[in-house]
């Protein structure tokens, strides 16, 4: 696996990411709103509970928007940069078997640390694509972008629970 191969894979993610942030962002910022009418109307405990939950899911989501978008870029610069191979078939086809076979071994490898199967992934990609040098779409901490996905799929039916707990703050 190259890394024009995890370019395209990124690329295919990208799609629905881009749905995601907006599909979030519509829940979370009218959350956002409402909660902040209910602290400066009705300043109650429950409502500065709602405000706190609805910066921390709009951070989330404009963070993942960030990365998303960040992601993107290097996967569009790196395409610009890369060069074709012009080698044989059979020469092309024995250096993807080996760099497979370097990918699994550094998959196993688990450190002790958080998430250690996703850490352990990203060392086996970067492995995989000839380093961050090649691939710099994967110099970024992949556990990070993956709790911002989380928290960002959490948004959608949080955020709109969310609004209306503010609205029924608001007209109480």
């Amino acid at each position: 696996m190259n890394e024009q191969g995890l370019g395209r894979i990124i690329r295919l993610a990208n799609a629905p990411g881009a749905v995601l942030v907006r599909v979030a962002g519509m829940a979370v910022v009218p959350f956002l709103v409402l909660a902040i009418l209910a602290v400066r109307n009705q300043p109650a405990v429950f409502a500065w509970i709602l405000l706190a939950l609805a910066v921390f899911l709009s951070a989330g989501v404009a963070f993942f928007a960030w990365r998303r978008a960040r992601l993107a870029a290097l996967v569009d610069e790196a395409e610009v940069h890369a060069a074709r191979d012009l080698e044989p078939v059979e020469v092309h086809v024995a250096d993807q078997l080996g760099q497979l076979q370097e990918f699994d071994a550094e998959r196993r490898l688990r450190r002790d640390t958080w998430l250690p199967r996703v850490e352990a992934t990203q060392r086996a990609l970067v492995r995989a694509a000839g380093g961050v040098e090649r691939a710099p779409f994967l110099k970024d901490d992949l556990r990070v972008t993956l709790i911002a996905l989380l928290v960002t799929l959490a948004a959608v039916p949080a955020g709109t629970l969310g609004t209306f707990l503010a609205l029924l703050h608001l007209i109480g």
